[in-house]
């Protein structure tokens, strides 16, 4: 079952890979644009999610009054979500679905942070991802310090100081009674 708008995203797709590739595309416009709004009318309501609301700055400061910065899983998390939300990332890409899914080639590690600076000449903190959705060869990922209340760079140092995760560990590792574990999906949520 597919929503109207994932096969207007299928058929477009196709069509952007013909014109990547140098190839004639020979869809007919009127006729995939009626085929579309047909299946967008006959999709089932299942396959159709209601809108949701954005993550805002207001958010995110209302969640950080909720946590306790000082203790380590919280630690993990306000950074897992400040510096996801900046980067963009997606949550899957920064966690791990279960305590023993960690895998150096597939997780970011604390040694995959490094920091440089963009062609504009500011600064900015990279996460290099082994591997992503969208890249099975990896990719970096970027965020730049930011002026105001929500700073991802600040809530990464706050991790870091507080979990102290080795190099070879999960970033988001944290510090449980039973010892050092990545944080999970599950804790996140």
């Amino acid at each position: 079952m597919y929503s109207g708008k994932t096969l207007e995203n299928y058929v477009y797709g196709v069509r952007a890979w013909h014109l990547l590739h140098g190839l004639t595309w020979f869809g007919n416009s009127d006729q995939i644009a009626s085929a579309l709004e047909g299946a967008a009318r006959l999709a089932p309501p299942p396959s159709r999610r209601p809108k949701r609301h954005p993550f805002t700055i207001n958010i995110l400061l209302a969640l950080r009054s909720a946590l306790d910065l000082s203790a380590p899983l919280d630690a993990a998390v306000y950074a897992c979500l400040i510096t996801s939300f900046f980067t963009l990332a997606r949550l899957g890409e920064v966690t791990v679905c279960s305590l023993k899914a960690f895998d150096l080639s597939l997780h970011v590690k604390t040694s995959d942070i490094r920091y440089a600076e963009d062609r504009h000449g500011l600064k900015v903190t990279v996460f290099h991802l082994p591997r992503s959705k969208t890249s099975t060869s990896g990719e970096d990922i970027y965020f730049a310090s930011q002026s105001g209340e929500i700073n991802p760079q600040r809530e990464l140092e706050v991790h870091l100081r507080i979990n102290h995760p080795p190099p070879h560990a999960a970033l988001f590792s944290w510090h449980h009674a039973n010892g050092l574990r990545p944080l999970t999906c599950s804790e996140f949520l």
